[in-house]
């Protein structure tokens, strides 16, 4: 899995289009072999986001924090918008452990695999911005562009309007 990565990220790369791969910080595939040649090309860089400042939310109302980092060769301006950090902990911004389950919802973790609407917008926009710099640098997979709603109203099928 890590070699097939590496190989359409390289791919990407090699026909001048841009590519996102999104991981836990704390990852093993970071330090990978592939994952460190691929972080050897050109523009190619990461940093890290926490989705709870995009909204993610436990069914009880509080934040999941969920650090997630994105290695990308897109320009670091563009994605500027999608590595927002969290500011803390406050009376109305408290994290909830992704461990058990929220009553009557299931497990934390496996809520925690969609992306907030917030985030996937915000991701979305930054595509848009380079998909006008970048006339042809992005390819549609799948048949639907990204950011096409889908009959449930999300952006796309790793995504909730929630």
């Amino acid at each position: 899995m890590v070699r097939s990565c590496e190989r359409v990220a390289q791919h990407q790369i090699a026909s001048g289009r841009f590519f996102i791969i999104e991981n836990p910080p704390s990852s093993r595939i970071w330090y990978s072999t592939p994952f460190q040649r691929l972080q050897q090309n050109s523009g190619v860089t990461w940093d890290t986001l926490h989705m709870c400042s995009f909204g993610m939310r436990d069914p009880d109302g509080y934040f999941y924090f969920k650090a997630t980092s994105l290695l990308h060769d897109m320009r670091p301006d563009v994605l500027a918008p999608v590595f927002r950090q969290c500011k803390g902990t406050s009376s109305t911004h408290q994290h909830q452990y992704l461990i058990g389950s929220a009553p009557g919802h299931g497990s934390r973790a496996k809520l925690a695999q969609l992306y907030p609407y917030r985030f996937c917008q915000t991701l979305r926009l930054s595509g848009q911005l380079s998909w006008q710099n970048f006339p042809g640098a992005f390819r549609i997979v799948g048949g639907r562009p990204f950011g096409v709603p889908y009959s449930s109203g999300a952006t796309g099928p790793c995504c909730h309007s929630g």
